[in-house]
């Protein structure tokens, strides 16, 4: 019991509620043989005895003890009893948004036979399924060799608190036992304190008794008679006298020192404490509403001379959060929007004292992921102001996070430790567990609120993929970002940085006017899409050797690489010409090199394990932070790269790749880029839908892939052979099926296919809607290009642009200067004359 009692009252962390290290040697001590229940019961009586006499006294050096004493007594209670249900009898029923890691619970070997049961341990939570968890867990029984070979998943429907199902709550026994610890809780701790009106002389005191409170109604469960004198009855005329003191000393403006202490007592009393378990089920199980003291709340807030102090706005807020979930719809709106507020108004108060700003960070985080279901109800659902309170409360959530949580694992309180081994304990800062539920949450309830939120906090999250413990989660929500499928900068090239201002002027410096020009489109294009912190790091990157970059960084720049690679897709599915720029842009800040060198240097794929990876998308590195091991990250680095880029990964294989790793390389491609990035295509031509008439049809075995369009009476018919190396070989185009239409033609029509798949980064969507379109322009009547062949500029989509006034043919502005460049002359490409042309709109 001294151990016990030592190792309760060392447990100071807010979030660790003081019960874990006294819960994990009451198992370790039931592994060895069952605790006789005598002796709990006289440990819980021990305890009561300790804490009434420190509750009758004063001074700072009992409030550890107080805190200490109240939580090991309801981790006694919690071993002797079941938890209560909402109904009122007993539960054995686990949540999953309460199950910890490292946590020991018990686990139903057979669905169908309750009655055999396994003592395990909780070694992850799996979140990459949210909002349903699953779980890792390993028996307790096996030896420490070998165990994680035993190690399985599991379903929450399938974990108990207790070895044995629960016991029929008419068992005399265990009733009469339950009702002597609810009386001399009640009798010792609880009717003492809060009767006698002592919140001002011994607040910590006070506390404890409303945290008692829950040990009687959520652990004990209230399950004797009911009526005059029985301590059902004895506990409601307490918690209504809490109510009463309440509403009463808002309408009489009684100082908030008092109104705060009574609030912290009812909300601890009805399941929302810090040193007892969590219930919602208190108020069910007394029958008591809420909304008398809510309705008082959102009158005094409702005053706009009132102004209160961040101690009145915490309570209020966990108040809130433990009721909100026993009041009536018709008020649940504003209940809800004033929660929200108070949590803004917290997070955003705090500017020189950390501790304090982690504590209610972390405790409005927690609140608000235990209220999903109300933050999701059909009333909220459209309400322009709510949505934009939600987008405000969780971009000062994302600030915190990037600019201003600690990240580094020192001593001290405001670290926790989440997974122990033999070799060390894996330690996590206190917000990195609520802010992750808290994301999880809100991506899969409203991404759109989230992005927003993210976005105002871009370039801060793209500095957060440099820091270990924030890398995981700060990509979440830039592929979020992405993901919007918005463009999130405006549309003025003022707004570019000075440094990219100056990099594009030296691009161009070498360029013709009509180069210069499409090049500075490419830039505006780009940077309508991506944040400004991005392009500054894209563009000096290729400065530095890729020798002298430590790991972390190296993890950082390829996170920050798969980032652009998303925000590029998006910006392509709204329109293929993005593609293009993106393409520019990036070849102009020689990132492809740099990127790829670096990725290949942790990629290791020159080993056969290479042809074998599973990791090849962002989405198994979003799965946790575990899957963000370096070696994986460079492999999707790799893979995505030849996927987004290939046109420029061609060029970097066949200049810049180490002449060592060029094979393993092209292995790497053959084996597992080329098969996926076909699958993934002719996937994306399945679902298209701009086809109209067109038939496209397209096999992974064979590698080909066939379109047919009718035109005028003409069947028009390509064949694209993929390489299964492509695109580090180019892919073949036959036309010769095509009826009704000269050889020089189709041709033509084949070439502009072969230039975008082996020159623009083009995708096989982006060359058969390319081929339609020029195909639909020609036999309109629209003469194609003389330099290119193509009617549609195959980067840009225009007409061609440009008319030579002394023989009226037109030409893409781009192709004919690229023609004076390549030519040496300033003449017409047709006639020959000196050029005199005009712009056509």
């Amino acid at each position: 019991l001294e151990v016990l009692i030592l190792l309760s009252f060392s447990s100071s962390s807010f979030l660790q509620k003081g019960a874990n290290r006294t819960s994990r040697l009451l198992a370790l001590l039931g592994e060895r043989g069952e605790i006789p229940r005598p002796r709990i019961l006289s440990w819980c009586h021990e305890i009561i005895q300790i804490l009434s006499s420190d509750m009758q006294s004063d001074g700072e050096e009992i409030v550890g003890r107080i805190n200490g004493g109240v939580s090991l007594l309801s981790t006694l209670v919690c071993h002797l009893f079941d938890r209560v249900s909402r109904k009122g009898g007993v539960s054995d029923e686990v949540s999953a948004s309460d199950v910890k890691e490292d946590e020991t619970l018990w686990y139903v070997v057979n669905k169908e036979d309750e009655n055999k049961r396994e003592h395990v341990k909780i070694v992850k939570i799996h979140r990459d399924d949210f909002p349903r968890l699953y779980f890792s867990i390993q028996p307790l029984s096996e030896n420490k060799v070998g165990s994680a070979e035993r190690e399985r998943q599991t379903v929450v429907e399938r974990l108990r608190r207790n070895p044995t199902p629960a016991p029929n709550q008419t068992d005399k026994k265990n009733l009469l036992e339950r009702q002597k610890i609810e009386e001399l809780i009640f009798n010792k701790l609880v009717r003492p304190v809060i009767t006698a009106q002592e919140a001002k002389k011994n607040e910590i005191a006070f506390h404890g008794a409303g945290e008692c409170l829950n040990i009687i109604i959520s652990q004990c469960g209230l399950q004797g008679k009911a009526g005059l004198g029985s301590t059902r009855y004895e506990v409601f005329q307490i918690i209504s006298l809490l109510n009463r003191n309440l509403v009463e000393g808002l309408s009489t403006e009684r100082s908030e020192e008092t109104l705060e202490a009574t609030l912290t007592c009812l909300t601890s009393s009805m399941g929302l404490g810090i040193l007892t378990q969590n219930s919602r089920d208190n108020f069910d199980v007394i029958r008591y509403s809420p909304e008398d003291s809510i309705n008082a709340l959102l009158r005094y807030y409702s005053d706009a001379t009132i102004t209160t102090h961040d101690g009145m706005d915490r309570a209020v807020l966990k108040w809130l959060a433990c009721a909100v979930h026993a009041i009536n719809d018709d008020i649940i709106k504003e209940c809800v929007s004033l929660l929200i507020k108070l949590a803004i108004r917290l997070v955003e108060n705090h500017s020189t004292d950390y501790s304090l700003l982690l504590n209610d960070s972390s405790l409005t985080m927690e609140i608000l992921y235990a209220i999903d279901d109300k933050l999701s109800h059909a009333d909220l659902a459209g309400n322009e102001s709510f949505t934009q309170d939600q987008i405000d409360l969780y971009s000062a959530f994302i600030k915190l996070f990037a600019l201003i949580w600690k990240s580094e694992v020192r001593g001290g309180e405001i670290f926790e430790i989440l997974v122990e081994n033999e070799e060390r304990p894996l330690s996590r800062p206190v917000w990195y567990r609520p802010f992750g539920r808290l994301l999880q949450m809100g991506l899969a309830r409203d991404s759109k609120m989230v992005a927003t939120a993210a976005n105002r906090n871009s370039d801060l999250l793209l500095k957060a993929l440099f820091v270990s413990n924030k890398k995981w989660a700060a990509l979440k929500l830039i592929v979020a970002i992405a993901k919007f499928n918005e463009p999130i900068n405006d549309s003025d090239l003022d707004d570019l940085s000075q440094e990219t201002q100056s990099r594009l002027e030296s691009w161009q410096e070498h360029l013709h006017e009509e180069e210069a020009i499409e090049l500075e489109a490419d830039v505006y294009a780009t940077f309508k899409w991506l944040p400004k912190e991005l392009m500054s790091m894209l563009e000096c990157w290729n400065e530095d050797e890729v020798a002298s970059i430590n790991e972390q960084n190296s993890v950082g720049r390829m996170l920050c690489w798969l980032c652009f690679l998303e925000f590029l897709d998006c910006a392509a599915d709204d329109d293929s010409t993005n593609r293009s720029a993106f393409s520019s842009y990036i070849k102009n800040c020689g990132t492809v090199q740099h990127i790829l060198n670096l990725a290949l240097s942790y990629a290791s794929i020159e080993n056969e394990r290479a042809t074998s990876v599973s990791v090849i998308d962002i989405k198994e590195l979003m799965k946790d932070e575990d899957s963000l091991e370096v070696s994986k990250v460079a492999t999707v680095v790799l893979f995505r790269t030849v996927e987004v880029l290939p046109t420029l990964s061609k060029n970097w294989w066949t200049n810049d790749c180490p002449r060592m790793l060029s094979t393993p390389v092209s292995k790497f491609v053959q084996n597992k880029v080329a098969p996926e990035t076909l699958k993934r295509q002719l996937h994306r031509i399945k679902n298209a839908t701009e086809f109209g008439d067109m038939a496209v049809t397209g096999s992974c075995v064979s590698r080909e892939i066939t379109a047919t369009y009718m035109q005028d009476e003409c069947q028009l018919s390509f064949t694209i052979q993929v390489p299964p190396i492509f695109p580090l070989r180019n892919v073949d185009v036959d036309g010769k099926k095509t009826l009704g239409i000269p050889e020089k033609r189709w041709k033509r029509w084949a070439l502009q296919i072969q230039l975008m798949l082996n020159s623009q980064d083009g995708t096989l969507l982006d060359a058969l809607m390319l081929w339609k379109e020029n195909v639909d322009k020609e036999f309109e009547g629209v003469e194609p290009c003389p330099v290119c062949y193509s009617v549609l500029a195959v980067k840009t989509h225009e007409l061609p642009n440009l008319e030579c006034t002394t023989c009226c043919n037109r030409f893409h502005s781009n192709c004919l200067y690229k023609w004076f460049q390549s030519s040496g002359k300033n003449q017409c490409v047709l006639c020959q004359q000196p050029w005199s042309g005009k712009r056509i709109n």
